[in-house]
This record gives structure tokens, sequence and C-alpha cells, in this order.
């Protein structure tokens, strides 16, 4: 009993040893019985337990000695690896952001204009540069191991590219900050020429009227060393296109995201700006190049002869040649005022005052008009725009100011290039500095421009004074002060109006110097008519006489219906319609004439391929009592064929419950064999904007073809082309020479060099 409770007192320790003893004991009893009776047994042999616990136990301790030896070798490796990769890591960690803080005090100087430690924080950036391609260099090891040879390659290139940076503004330190100085910065609070004397003390420093120096602006500072910071990109554009390049083979698989940084996508970006980068660079410095001899910063400022078209009263090169002026530049500001004077003080002078005939006739439906009560068959200055093609317009108008100019040069002075603009590009401009304050008028806004011209000009008092648009003199003066205070932060804006408006045809630039004329033509700022197209080509144009200020209320919509045969021959079907939903007031009467006596009546041309035969036009009827027959012949000016009409209609609306009056015109003509749609596999067409029609002219083109119509409606905001393919049609711009110089001049920090 006393081993039973034993048993039972130990179950939980050690059991099986208790049952192991109790079973060895009754084994021995049988044994000794056995023996006793001398019979012979078989000895049964047990396991030997305690041996099996033994080689657990030395099983245990092998898996603790794998264990040791595993945390040993992990222990090894964290450390290899924080030696070879994360302390090269967190000491470039470390550089990335002495970097990033010395940039950013470099930029707040820069911000102020000042260079006082210019020098020492480039040295700084440098030494990091330096101390990162040596932090590189720890990782050779990864090329070694095939599946980080990808990570190594980009460590390669990041430091090529770095080491080339560094080499770069190692070289060019003395000259930016040169180029710096120049341009207003300041060392200690003293702003630096070249010859290291302060600015106000120069013979040529500008006074006021109390003959104070007047400080050069920002932008004055900047545009002046144009010339020098064009020198000084083209000597770094190598460097700076290797750099890109070696930047450019970083391979984005291979790009790890790092704390949250999305460096892949960061990378992949880059490397798409970086392969258009090259293209960018050439056409920026090639555009830039002639910038200096445009703003006045080369050998001593530039006069320009301007030329104000009204679209108002529309023409064919997209208003009334209303006005003149001249203007001069220097280091890209304005030398005085901008001066501006009528037209008819142009056209009296050579016509009557010199009584000089230049030879220029009317042509054509406006020769017709004018002979019936709108002026005779002599082309008369403001009359002078009878082509589309701005160029044209400007070189013809040479014939009027030229005399001029040979016999006074007080009243028409001597100038180095020609501007043409309309007034939707003054009212884009005055949009960034209005309102605008103007002397004696009182304050003008861009969607007030026209009527608070108009208000004065219209004044009976002035109808024959030759200072009757002065006004637009006056406007000019105040907006050129006003434009020169705007932020280099905002020259984004001006140049998206710019490069829009020479899109649209609002403005236009004439040089008799080759090489110049040859810039703008390059870039599409002459608006000349496209004269060589591998395709279809449509251009309606429209100017009127003797009605007033109509265009400013009459609108039109073009419709073309295109059919395309089986055999592929094309047929041409073109509607214009025009409409006045202007309803009478009191103080339009001497825009829009409410007694009938100046109906709307206009000359209306549709220029089309050169290789266009015949036309069929409704033009006889839309043309009413003026009974114009239409023309049609082949343009040698413009190279074109043409269908020459006019329309006349009753523009008059005096109540709200009048219907809208409007009129239509339609042509139809055969495409030549040349633009067979089989032949070709595809149909294009270029239509060609009307300058001075920005207000949105609508078109509508509709392709018959294989018994479908297929129909895209545009506004001809600028010269679009129409492709159509296998049932699919579509518009484009054409030729967007420009863009490129929005995105561009979007995208500097310019806000680092305003004041």
């Amino acid at each position: 009993m006393a081993k039973t409770k034993n048993i039972s007192l130990r179950k939980n320790g050690k059991n099986s040893i208790v049952l192991h003893e109790e079973r060895k004991e009754h084994f021995q009893k049988t044994v000794r019985n056995s023996n006793t009776k001398n019979v012979e047994h078989r000895v049964p042999v047990l396991p030997d337990v305690s041996l099996e616990s033994r080689k657990k136990r030395q099983r245990k301790k092998n898996r603790r000695k794998v264990l040791i030896w595993g945390g040993v070798f992990i222990f090894l490796i964290l450390i290899f690896s924080y030696v070879l990769v994360i302390e090269p890591a967190l000491k470039i960690k470390s550089s990335l952001s002495n970097i990033k803080a010395t940039s950013s005090i470099l930029f707040s100087d820069i911000e102020n204009k000042s260079l006082n430690n210019f020098e020492e924080n480039l040295e700084i950036i440098s030494d990091e540069l330096t101390f990162i391609v040596n932090q590189l260099d720890k990782y050779q090891f990864l090329g070694s191991v095939p599946f980080t040879r990808g990570y190594y390659a980009n460590i390669e290139h990041v430091k090529s590219a770095v080491e080339k940076s560094d080499k770069v503004l190692e070289e060019n330190i003395d000259e930016i900050q040169d180029v710096l100085l120049k341009t207003g910065f300041t060392v200690d609070g003293v702003a630096i020429n070249d010859s290291k004397k302060d600015v106000s003390a120069s013979d040529e420093t500008k006074l006021d009227e109390e003959g104070n120096p007047i400080e050069p602006s920002a932008s004055s500072l900047v545009l002046a060393e144009l010339p020098s910071y064009i020198d000084l990109y083209e000597k770094m554009e190598p460097d700076i296109l290797d750099i890109f390049a070696e930047l450019s083979e970083i391979d984005p698989k291979y790009v790890p995201n790092i704390g949250g940084y999305n460096l892949r996508d960061n990378i992949t970006s880059f490397q798409t700006f970086a392969k258009d980068y090259p293209e960018i660079s050439t056409q920026s410095i090639q555009f830039l190049k002639y910038m200096p001899e445009l703003i006045g910063s080369n050998d001593g400022p530039t006069d320009y002869l301007i030329i104000l078209q009204n679209e108002s009263e529309m023409r064919a090169s997209g208003g009334l040649l209303t006005a003149f002026g001249n203007m001069e530049l220097e280091n890209g500001e304005f030398n005085g005022d901008i001066a501006f004077s009528d037209m008819w003080n142009l056209e009296n002078y050579v016509s009557y005052t010199l009584g000089v005939d230049t030879g220029n006739r009317n042509i054509y439906g406006q020769r017709y008009l004018m002979n019936n009560g709108c002026g005779s068959d002599y082309l008369r200055a403001q009359d002078s725009g009878i082509y589309p093609d701005l160029y044209w317009t400007m070189e013809k108008f040479r014939d009027y100011y030229d005399v001029a100019n040979e016999y006074n040069k007080e009243l028409f002075p001597d100038y180095d290039h020609i501007i043409i603009v309309d007034n939707h590009f003054a009212e884009n401009i005055l949009s960034l500095i209005q309102p605008l304050e103007v002397e004696g008028y009182g304050e003008v806004t861009a969607e007030s421009l026209y009527e608070f011209i108009k208000e004065e000009t219209d004044d009976p008092s002035l109808s024959f004074s030759p200072e009757r648009k002065a006004i637009i003199k006056d406007i000019a003066n105040a907006a050129k002060e006003k434009f020169l205070e705007l932020p280099l932060s905002d020259m984004s804006k001006v140049t998206e109006i710019f490069v829009n408006s020479i899109n649209g045809k609002d403005i236009g630039f004439y040089s008799e110097e080759e090489d110049l004329q040859d810039f703008f033509d390059k870039y599409s700022m002459s608006g000349r008519i496209v004269k060589e197209f591998n395709g279809d080509y449509f251009h309606l144009n429209e100017a009127q006489n003797c009605s007033l200020k109509l265009n400013k209320f009459v609108r039109d919509e073009v419709v073309q219906n295109i059919s395309i045969s089986e055999t592929g021959d094309i047929t041409k079907e073109v509607q214009v319609i025009w409409e006045q939903p202007k309803v009478y007031e009191e103080k339009l009467r001497l825009q829009y004439d409410p007694d009938g006596f100046f109906t709307y009546r206009a000359w209306v041309r549709l220029f089309v391929p050169l290789e266009v035969e015949t036309f069929e036009s409704d033009g006889l009827k839309r043309s009413g009592f003026l009974y114009y027959q239409p023309q049609e012949y082949n343009d040698e000016e413009m190279e074109k064929a043409v269908s020459d009409n006019i329309i006349r209609f009753d523009h008059r609306r005096l109540s709200e419950d009048d219907p809208i009056p409007g009129q239509e015109l339609n042509v139809s003509y055969n495409l030549p064999s040349n633009l067979n749609y089989d032949a070709n596999g595809e149909y294009k067409m270029l239509i060609q904007k009307h300058p001075g029609k920005s207000w949105g002219e609508k078109y509508i083109i509709n392709i018959n073809h294989e018994g479908q119509i297929h129909t895209i409606e545009f506004i001809l905001d600028r010269d679009k082309v129409i492709t159509y393919k296998d049932g699919i049609i579509s518009v484009a711009n054409y030729e967007s020479k420009l863009d490129w110089l929005v995105e561009l001049v979007d995208g500097l920090p310019l806000n680092l060099l305003d004041n």
C-alpha cells in the first residue's frame, strides 16, 4: 500500500520512471519463480527508455547549436549589410539632406537677389556631391551578384551624372556669378555691373522728369544681358545634355521606392522629359538667338512700325487698317511714349499733301463695292489689307508709309521691323493688367476697351481732327507703364497670350532683314497663307464695305458637305450662313445703321486648291440689288483658285420680336484628281483661320462615304487639319510651331528673378 500510495503521489511527477520500476520488479519475480520450478523461459527484451531520452536530449542540443550558429551568421550578415549597404545609404541620405538645406538657403538668397554666400553655398553642394560619389563606390560588390546587377548599373549611372554635374558647376561658377551680378544681383547690398561700378553711375542711365536716375527694372536687367545668358547656356548645353543622357540610362525596374517616395515614377517622368529635352533645347537656343535684336539688347534700341486693325469693320487681312504708330524697345523696355495716329493722316499726307499715287488699286469684289458708294478704284492705305496674308499686307503698307517717311521723318519715323495687331490682341494684353486708369478718360478693362475707344472716336467734334484717335496712344502708354510692373513670374501668361495670338493671326511680324524674316516664317509669326500642302485646302475670306462697324455683331458659320464617290472622286458643297442677332440701341448709331443706308454688304472669297477648275455659286442671288456676278479665277499672289462673291442683307433688328436677319452663300466644286481618296488612301484638308475672327467661327464638316455620313464640329481658333480615313474623321491643330514655348516658359522658376 505504501508503494501504491507512493506511485499515486508521484503520478504527476515522473510517472514513466515509477512504472518502469514496478514492471522491472514484477519481471524479476517472474524469473525467480521460473528458476525455482526449473522451467526454461525466453526472456523478453524491454526497450531502453533511458537511451531514447538521451537521444532526444542530444537532438535538442544539436538544434540549439544550429540556432546559435544561425543567429551568429544572421548577425554577421546584418553587420555586413550595415557596413556595405546601410551605412553608405545613411551617409548619402545625410548628404542629400545637407544639399537640400544648402539649396534652400541658396534659392532664398537668389530670391532676394543676394550673392553674398553664393560661391560658398555652391562649394558646399559640390563637396557633398563628391562625398556621395565616394559612398556610391562602396556598392561595387552589387555588380558581382546576378540579381543585384541592375541596381548596381543604376548606381553607376547616378554616380556618373553626379560627377558630371559637379564638373559643370565647378567650370562655370564664375561666369554664372558674373551674369547674375550684371542682372541686378548684389553683394553686400551693392549692385555691380561688368566694370564693377554702381549701375546708377552710368552715363546712359535714364532720368525721370525731375532728373533723378530711373532704376532699371528686374526684367530690363535680365533682358539686357540676354545675349550673355544665351552664350553661357550654349557653353553648358553639351554637358547638360550629357547629364540628361546618363540619367536616361537608369532602368526604372531597378529603382526602389524608398521612404514613401515614388522614385520609380519620378524617374520615368524625368526620362520622358529628358527624351524631349534635346529638341526643346535646340528650339530654345534658335528662338532666343533672335530675341536680343527684337527687344533692343544688341547694338542699341529697336524701332517698330505698328499697324492697328479694327476687326469690327472686317477686311480680308482682319480689319480696317485704322491707325499706325511707332515704338522703340531697349533691353526689353519701351523708350519714351508709344505714338499712334489715325490712318487717314497717312492717306491724306501721301495722296493729297504729296500728291503721290502708289499705283495700288482695288480688285474684284472690293472694287465693285467701293464703286457703289464706298470709295473708288484707288486702293487707300486703310483699305490695303486685301489679302488674308498678314505678311503681304505689311509689305503692301510700306508702299504708303515709306513714301511719307522719305519726306517727313518726324511724323513718320524710321523703323526696323513691322508689327500688325488687332483689337482682340489688345484686349488679351489688357486682361493681364486690368483695370487700367487712363488719365483724362477714366478706367478701362479688356471687356470695355472697344466701347471705351468708340465713345471717344465717335465724337462728332473730332470727325476731321488728326487727333481723333489720340485716345489709342494714351491707352497704349498707360498700359505700357503697368505692363512693365508685371512680375517675371507672369511671363508664362504673357507667353501664352503671345503664342495664341500668333496662332490666331491677331498679331503678325515683318522684317526687311532676310535672316530675321526667315526666323518669323520658321515659327509662323507672319500670318502667311500656306502655299504648299499635301491635301485639300480651304480658306473663307470676308471683307465688308460701307457697313459701319457691324462685324462687332455679325457672326457666321461654315458647313462643308464632302462626298466621296465609289471611285474615290471628291465633290464639295460649301454653305456659309451669316446672322446679325443684335437689337439696335441708339448709342450704336455710328456703328449700326438703323435707317437702311449702310446695310451689311461683304466681299466673300473661297480660296481652294489651285487645280480646282470650276465653281457653282449662288452669289449673284445673294448679292441682292448690288447684282454682282460671281467671279472665278486663279490668284497669283496667294497661288489659289478663287470663287469671288458679294453678299448683302438688311442687318436691322429693331426689337427682340423681330426675327434674326441673315444671309447665306452656297458654292460647290470638284477636287482635282490628285486628291482622289482611293489613290491617296485618306482625305486631308487644311483650313486656315481668318485674321480678326477670334470670336469663335464654327465649322461643321460632313463626309459622305460608302453610304455613311461622318460629322465633326469645331471652332476655328487657329489653322486646323481635317483627316478622314476608314470611317474615322479627326481634327488637329496645324503646325504647332510655338506651343512648345508655352510649356517651356510655364516650367521655368521665373519668380526667382523677380524683385
